[in-house]
């Protein structure tokens, strides 16, 4: 684990369409192996990244209302004891774990997030701004320490967006 930096960090800017799942799997195990990350934290952080663009892409995706495509940002950085993903989109409704049925077809993506994360949480940005969801992906069995402020790690997340 030497050979990461005490923080590195990455963003991309995604229009929500199909294929911005496949490039932000693609963008985050580029960049953690870039960083040297532990291969099965990068398959964590891979399927982490995952969900949370599949939520950006489906509830921030144009409308007939709206045809235009929008944008979401993904981040993934490091620390010394965790992986951070996050996804900032222009929809301000917070994401919702949902009881699931045997019969669902969706709504699981949030509950595994939760369990491959030390921890999760959302920010809000504004109403007209949207909100970022971002989660701690262990290294493979890494403590977090108690006094770790999460929003301190990708403060230029939260920073005011131009209205989508």
């Amino acid at each position: 684990m030497a050979a990461l930096s005490p923080y590195s960090s990455s963003t991309l800017t995604l229009t929500t369409t199909d294929s911005a799942v496949r490039i932000a799997r693609m963008h985050v195990r580029d960049v953690l192996r870039t960083w040297r990350v532990p291969e099965a934290g990068i398959d964590d952080a891979v399927l982490v990244a995952s969900e949370l663009v599949t939520n950006a892409v489906r509830h921030a995706a144009p409308t007939p209302a709206n045809p235009e495509p929008r944008t979401c940002t993904l981040f993934a950085g490091v620390t010394r004891e965790f992986i951070v993903v996050a996804v900032s989109d222009g929809d301000p409704t917070p994401p919702v774990v949902r009881p699931q049925t045997i019969d669902a077809t969706q709504g699981r993506g949030l509950k595994l997030v939760s369990q491959l994360s030390l921890a999760r949480g959302c920010q809000l940005l504004g109403p007209a701004l949207g909100k970022t969801v971002w989660a701690h992906v262990p290294f493979a069995g890494t403590p977090v320490p108690p006094d770790e402020q999460p929003s301190a790690l990708y403060q230029p997340l939260f920073a005011a967006r131009p209205e989508d």
